[in-house]
């Protein structure tokens, strides 16, 4: 569909450029005839200057050739023998002279001598003029004849007015001013010519650069395009050559986009990869294939490929990452199995809890039954604070299994750790472990009970990994609008890297005593106050932990 309103646009451009031409040309022809004609009709003025002058100039010769012969008594015959001379010249159809009643006295044919000539010019009232008059004669045996006549006075035997007509030939004018109509009606179509070919140039070169233009446009957004994509794309020609890689692909594979182009894949892309990619000889096309390789950093890398051979036979082959999307795959999964777990923890710890209040009950009967014998009350004080301990660990249990049920309001936070501290604070003395409490007095929308367990189990994480003689301290502050970031730092022996992505997994610990739920507990916990619970920590230096907390409450969401 998206063809249709380029190929309209098109259309149109030239249906346009049509009525263009068209118009121009309307223009165009008017100011070509009016140029044409001038040129003609200047020809022609120019033509009839020509003739006039030759004409004056054979009339001025006869008059110098009568005065010549003047003084011998200019007779009829010499005068007809100065125009019969005068006649002899190129270009010079006839030469006549007549009296003022049209009597030919002298005519360079002779036989016209005695007739009549000229008699509708009514010559008596012809008026003395220095320049001679012009016609044109028509003449029926070929060219026209241009005559130029005017009065002139003859010496001699009958000597008087008389009028003298001179005929010139117009063949070789007609012929010149067909010739300039010819060489100006050609100029005009060559001028014409010219003007549409160069109105046809200027549409074709305003089209070039727009097309040009649009290509230049098409290829940077092309190229924008490719080098953001969310995908790698590599194009390979039909010798093994790779041609084109973007920047995603060459991240994804290692590859420096510069220094592979134009290299064989045999050396560049991963044997995983290549071997998928020498199965197109046998198949046009692979969809989805997923491969995996160590990459140079010694982290496996997982792919899916697509892969497709082109006319030319070329490939274009599109990579997309799998590695998050597998590492994401694990996680669903390892959380279905944790939510199991708990949910079956969490059903056992009910089914048990009734059991340990009857053994307590019993135990504490013992203990104030026997309590004289001394290994009877000391027997009876285990099993009572075993039991105890046991009874806390299967509340850890099914705080972990139901959502919490929170009773907000608003605490200073300052205090709230104080009270944490104070119930440590023996065990921190017995170890020999500094503890300070360093947040300032800030307020936290909080449920006062949970956030007093969140920072219990942290703290006791704490003093567990510090040694006699460290310190924990624990320090607050405003970190963003209505955000309050705490951070418990201890100088522990710190957790090692590839235990830092699984120590909120629920029974997931490293100590021999150990539940594995109190972190669990505190992440529950957190996410239960829409906040965040984050660790850092350098193997034999320390660890920190870091708690989000809302300051305010932002309503319902």
């Amino acid at each position: 569909m998206g063809d249709l309103p380029r190929a309209r646009g098109k259309q149109g451009s030239y249906r346009l450029f049509f009525w263009i031409v068209l118009g121009s040309c309307v223009l165009l022809l008017p100011l070509l005839f009016i140029m044409a004609k001038n040129s003609v009709d200047q020809q022609t003025r120019f033509t009839t200057e020509l003739l006039k002058e030759k004409g004056e100039a054979l009339i001025r010769s006869y008059e110098a050739g009568t005065r010549a012969l003047a003084a011998h008594r200019l007779r009829p015959f010499e005068i007809q023998k100065l125009v019969t001379e005068l006649a002899m010249q190129p270009g010079v159809d006839y030469i006549i002279l007549t009296n003022d009643k049209g009597l030919v006295v002298a005519d360079s044919e002779p036989f016209r001598i005695g007739g009549y000539y000229g008699i509708d010019l009514n010559m008596k009232n012809l008026p003395e003029q220095p320049k001679p008059i012009f016609r044109r004669v028509k003449n029926i045996k070929g060219a026209d004849t241009f005559e130029v006549f005017r009065r002139v006075k003859v010496l001699g035997e009958g000597e008087g007015n008389y009028v003298i007509f001179v005929g010139l030939d117009m063949g070789p004018v007609i012929e010149a001013e067909n010739e300039e109509i010819r060489r100006t009606v050609a100029l005009s179509a060559v001028l014409l010519l010219a003007g549409m070919v160069g109105l046809i140039a200027l549409f074709f070169i305003d089209r070039y650069r727009l097309t040009r233009s649009s290509l230049e446009r098409l290829r940077l957004f092309s190229h924008y395009l490719l080098e953001h994509l969310p995908i790698g794309v590599v194009s390979i020609n039909e010798r093994g050559k790779i041609t084109l890689v973007n920047a995603y692909a060459s991240n994804l594979l290692g590859l420096s986009e510069a220094h592979v182009l134009d290299l064989s894949m045999d050396g560049v892309l991963p044997p995983a990869l290549k071997n998928i990619l020498t199965q197109m000889r046998q198949r046009p096309a692979i969809d989805g294939a997923e491969i995996e390789w160590i990459s140079s950093e010694g982290k496996t890398v997982s792919i899916e490929t697509i892969a497709q051979t082109l006319e030319d036979k070329s490939l274009v082959v599109i990579l997309r990452d799998l590695t998050e999307v597998k590492y994401l795959r694990q996680e669903l999964e390892r959380s279905r199995r944790l939510a199991a777990i708990g949910s079956l923890a969490a059903g056992v710890a009910h089914e048990i809890r009734n059991p340990l209040s009857s053994i307590k009950g019993f135990a504490t009967y013992f203990l104030e039954k026997y309590g004289v014998d001394p290994s009877a009350r000391e027997s009876a004080g285990i099993m009572i604070s075993e039991i105890e301990r046991l009874n806390g660990f299967i509340t850890q249990l099914l705080n972990l299994a139901r959502p919490p049920d929170l009773r907000r309001e608003m605490v200073d936070l300052h205090h709230l750790v104080e009270d944490s501290i104070k119930v440590l604070a023996e065990d921190f003395a017995k170890k020999g472990v500094r503890v300070t409490n360093e947040v300032p007095h800030l307020t936290s929308f909080c449920d006062p009970n949970q956030m007093k367990q969140v920072f219990l189990n942290v703290l006791l994480n704490a003093l567990e990994a510090t040694e006699g003689g460290g310190f924990v301290s624990v320090t607050g502050e405003e970190i963003a609008e209505n955000r309050i970031e705490i951070k418990v730092i201890d100088t522990g022996h710190g957790i090692k890297d590839e235990d830092l992505t699984r120590i909120f997994d629920p029974f997931f610990t490293t100590k021999p005593s150990g539940t594995g739920l109190g972190l669990a507990v505190v992440h529950k916990i957190m996410e239960a106050h829409e906040g965040e619970v984050r660790v850092t920590s350098t193997p034999g230096k320390g660890t920190c932990v870091i708690l989000i907390l809302l300051k305010e409450d932002r309503g319902p969401i």
